[in-house]
C-alpha cells in the first residue's frame, strides 16, 4: 500500500502550484525502484493547517496514504457512500 501522506494527479498538482521540496526513491508494487518528486503542500486537518508531503501520480485518482491516516480511524457508510476520518479512540 501507499505509506506516504498524499498522492495527487500531475494535472492537479500543476494547477495548485506546489513547491518542489525533495526527490526520493520509492519501491513500487511490482518491486521496481523509482525516483519520485516530492512537493510540499498544506491541508486542513481537524480545523488546523498541516504541512504534508505530496507525491505525483500519472493516475487520475488522488490517494490518501497511511502516513496521513496515522492516529485516525476511517468510518465507511456503504449505504450513503460516505467516508469519515476521525481521531482514533485509543
Amino acid at each position: 500500500g501507499f505509506d506516504g501522506e498524499l498522492s495527487l494527479p500531475m494535472g492537479t498538482a500543476v494547477q495548485l502550484g506546489l513547491e518542489l521540496c525533495d526527490v526520493i526513491t520509492v519501491e513500487l508494487a511490482d518491486g521496481t525502484l523509482s525516483d519520485e518528486l516530492v512537493f510540499a503542500g498544506y491541508l486542513i486537518d481537524a480545523g488546523q493547517e498541516r504541512k504534508v508531503s505530496i507525491l505525483l501520480t500519472r493516475s487520475r485518482d488522488a490517494l490518501l496514504g497511511t502516513g496521513l491516516l496515522r492516529g485516525r480511524r476511517i468510518v465507511l457508510d456503504f449505504g450513503t457512500g460516505q467516508a469519515e476520518i476521525v481521531p482514533s479512540q485509543t
